[in-house]
């Protein structure tokens, strides 16, 4: 015979908040705990088992009568898969299944509810009044296992290493390490093709502001053992063509040198630049020759050009100075979206779960308020660092998250 055993959580409640905190911080859990009402902390706990909760309070300092007083039992000798437990010494036994494995429906009563609806005097049975009784039962199993499940899987990812990128050339055989956006495989996939008269394709990548498109067209050159060539939005062509200057020396900008001698180049911010530049871009792209101030030169054919902007349709309301790209220039580029990466986001916020859930919810906020402010993966990251250095929980949010908000738009979201 077992003893069945429950936490009664209605008294636990009645304990002290600082009691509480110690059970939460032993079972693991990280929180912002002044923030965090008693009534949370019992939610947070109730998905933990019976011998959790009380190794939890003996941490906490609870003796062994004040725990016998938190604890509901029942006979029950019918059943062998429920926690165990000697009421005597509270030694709590290993569950014979995990928590978040759900039991299998009650075969008795489903049993039980079908001889009812036979018994009503039909001559045979109505399948589907049989799916009405059984089917919200089978549900909530469902639902049950899918969540622990996806709570599994949340956990054993978390565990995992990151994974490792080998990229094999005739140059040498190059590892990328590290937590990569969900895409790069695609991006750098992009940029090792070629087309038909031996060059690369060129790449244009669109996403909101920090989702790591620089650091990502860097590693595609780390990956391709190329170097590096980055400049932003562009005021004149002679920004990408270079000049000679007074004394006939020739200048050659990042462009050139990626153009000429090969390697990565990043165009970020292409839709800022002004119109005449990205005509004279677009003209060697698509013709495989450049005119420079000293010569016509053709394009190197491991010069690799990507194209960045925060959105492929020009100015929006959150990038006011954008300029739309024409359907030319489009089809200069293979295009691919970059969005922000959830699991990316994690790991910048750098153990910070509180404030990588204050990020999140201040971003779904001014979206459904239609608040016009960006709030980027770059606030994770400063929050991140401001609350590591010590700065309080809202004067962070002031710094990270307000981005020029007045007070009413402010109030909403806060």
């Amino acid at each position: 015979m077992s003893t069945i055993v429950r936490i009664d959580f209605d008294h636990l409640a009645k304990s002290a908040k600082e009691d509480l905190v110690e059970v939460c911080k032993h079972l693991g859990l990280r929180r912002d705990w002044a923030r965090v009402a008693k009534g949370e902390m019992i939610a947070m706990l109730k998905g933990f088992g019976p011998s959790q909760i009380i190794d939890g309070l003996k941490a906490a300092g609870y003796g062994e009568e004040d725990i016998q007083d938190l604890l509901l039992d029942g006979e029950d000798p019918e059943t062998d898969d429920d926690v165990t437990v000697t009421v005597e010494d509270a030694e709590v036994a290993k569950p014979a299944k995990p928590a978040t494995q759900a039991a299998a429906p009650d075969v008795s009563q489903v049993a039980g509810l079908l001889a009812q609806l036979l018994a009503t005097g039909k001559a045979g049975v109505d399948a589907a009044e049989v799916q009405n009784i059984v089917r919200p039962m089978i549900d909530r199993q469902i639902e049950s296992v899918w969540s622990g499940l996806t709570n599994i899987i949340e956990q054993e990812l978390k565990a995992l290493p990151a994974r490792e990128i080998v990229v094999k050339s005739d140059r040498a055989e190059v590892k990328i390490e590290g937590l990569q956006h969900h895409k790069f495989e695609r991006l750098l996939r992009a940029c090792s093709a070629r087309q038909p008269d031996g060059h690369r394709l060129n790449v244009y990548l669109y996403g909101p502001p920090g989702t790591g498109k620089t650091t990502a067209a860097r590693n595609v050159a780390k990956a391709l053992g190329l170097p590096f060539h980055c400049n932003g939005a562009v005021s004149t062509k002679y920004e990408l063509t270079g000049f000679i200057d007074a004394n006939g020396v020739c200048h050659s900008p990042e462009f050139r040198k990626a153009w000429q001698f090969g390697g990565v180049y990043l165009f970020d911010e292409i839709d800022g630049s002004v119109s005449a530049a990205v005509v004279a871009f677009n003209a060697a792209l698509a013709n495989g020759v450049m005119a420079f101030p000293d010569g016509m030169l053709e394009r190197h054919p491991d010069c690799v050009v990507i194209a960045a902007a925060n959105a492929v349709h020009g100015a929006t309301a959150e990038f006011t100075g954008r300029t739309k790209l024409d359907a030319a220039s489009l089809d200069r580029f293979v295009l691919i979206d970059w969005p922000i990466d959830d699991a990316l986001e994690e790991a910048m916020a750098a153990g910070r779960d509180d404030w990588l859930r204050e990020v999140r919810r201040v971003r779904r906020t001014v979206g459904e308020k239609g608040i016009k402010v960006m709030v980027t993966p770059r606030a994770t990251v400063y929050g991140a660092s401001l609350l590591h250095a010590g700065l309080p929980f809202d004067e962070v949010r002031e710094l990270a998250l307000r981005k020029g908000m007045n007070d009413q738009q402010w109030a909403m979201v806060a």
